[in-house]
């Protein structure tokens, strides 16, 4: 392998890892036609730059069908094809342009928020750094190019930024208990260049000396208002919330978590979801009669925004095994029409125990039409490609265990220049 090169964009250090396949002789080098002698006199006369024959508009039109991380090389090559990167007019999501594929962030270390992205476009991983996140552990979620990120121990730190060009804003902490026992973090941006994007935050708290009743409350974040409501601060019985959420066409899906104590609840709804309307609201005490069940006894369920269609991903339990082992992982999505629940893929065995295996957890993203699915413990990542409906492989992570029980965490994001919270 040879060395990282490193991109910069900025203040922004980007290293990009590069696998060497050499053929016969080339000793992993480019080999260079060395057969005519070259003349450096009438090469330096006959030399045309095409920076001065190309306009800013032609550069612009380049630039716009190029992979983000190409575009970001181009930033660095001179003064004038920085600034047009850096221009208001210049659109790469525009249309016509190409067409970004969703990237994968994988936390590579257990206290500190670095690691590594990968591009699937050149199938390439990055390292990049994060803005305004101080551990790997806290709460994330990602829309339309912008990612928040809010600390999982009191909740009280909260932002949105671009991971591409680390524009970052603060927030103001959410209203309600700081001491809640689970929270979860969901956002939805919509619109270009400086977009409106709301963040939910669902929090829940057991009611002292009562296992079975938790305060279950849903805070919500409006950037063009910039100011937080509390649209409903009820009290379930039987069920707790958990740290799984996202924003989908409108309504908000939360995921709870069975504990017993409720009446009809047995093993095999271990896990519901609850679909809030944000626009009209819910009446008090209906929590219960907005749920929807999951689609089989799963574990490790993750909910995800493809086109505004909701998506889940599981692991599926072996029989007689309880939660301990899985046999496979599903992918559904939900049809609000009789169908419910339709499942459209699950893992191939040749995958899921070439990887390592997986056991009760896993973690999963997606965005668009990509879902991308690795082990705790392996940095071996895969994807699947809603579109095309096949599972693909990912050149190998760069990043290596440093300890038996390190954990391997990340989240989806879309590549977007243009756009700032």
């Amino acid at each position: 392998m040879l060395p990282p090169v490193v991109m910069t964009r900025g203040r922004n250090p980007w290293i990009y890892y590069r696998q060497v396949r050499s053929g016969r002789g080339d000793k992993g080098h480019d080999n260079a036609n060395t057969s005519q002698p070259i003349d450096d006199k009438n090469a330096e006369t006959s030399a045309v730059s095409m920076d001065s024959i190309l306009s800013n508009d032609i550069l612009e039109c380049i630039f716009a069908r190029l992979p983000i991380a190409s575009i970001l090389r181009a930033s660095s090559v001179c003064k004038r094809w920085n600034d047009i990167v850096k221009s208001s007019n210049f659109q790469p999501g525009s249309l016509g342009s190409m067409k970004q594929i969703p990237w994968y962030f994988m936390f590579t270390s257990p206290d500190n928020p670095s690691g590594n992205a990968f591009d699937p476009t050149l199938r390439k991983w990055y390292s990049i750094e994060l803005p305004c996140i101080e551990r790997s552990n806290w709460l994330v979620a990602s829309s339309n190019g912008l990612v928040a990120f809010m600390d999982d121990d009191s909740g009280n730190k909260l932002s949105v930024c671009n991971p591409i060009t680390r524009r970052c804003r603060k927030l103001e902490q959410p209203p309600g208990s700081v001491s809640s026992d689970y929270r979860t973090l969901a956002l939805s941006a919509c619109g270009t260049m400086s977009p409106n994007y709301t963040v939910s935050v669902v929090k829940s708290k057991q009611i002292q000396e009562n296992f079975f009743q938790w305060d279950l409350s849903i805070h919500l974040y409006d950037s063009d208002s910039m100011k937080w409501v509390s649209p409903l601060v009820e009290v379930v019985t039987g069920w707790r919330g958990g740290n799984e959420s996202v924003i989908c066409d409108g309504t908000l899906y939360f995921l709870l978590h069975v504990i017993g104590g409720g009446s009809g609840l047995g093993r095999r709804r271990r896990h519901s979801l609850v679909a809030y309307n944000l626009a009209r609201g819910s009446s008090r005490g209906q929590i219960n009669e907005n749920t929807i069940p999951v689609p089989c006894p799963l574990t490790c369920v993750r909910l995800m925004n493809l086109k505004e269609k909701l998506v889940l991903v599981g692991g599926i339990g072996r029989q007689g095994h309880g939660d301990v082992v899985i046999k496979g992982i599903g992918i559904w999505v939900l049809n609000e029409g009789k169908d419910g629940w339709v499942e459209i893929t699950r893992m191939p065995n040749r995958l899921f125990h070439g990887c390592g295996g997986f056991d009760e957890v896993f973690a999963s993203g997606g965005t668009d039409e990509v879902v991308y699915v690795h082990s705790y413990g392996s940095p071996t990542l895969l994807m699947f490609d809603m579109k095309s409906e096949q599972w693909k492989s990912t050149p190998k992570c760069p990043a290596n265990k440093k300890f038996p029980l390190q954990l391997f965490d990340g989240f989806c994001f879309e590549p977007c220049l243009g756009i700032a919270p």
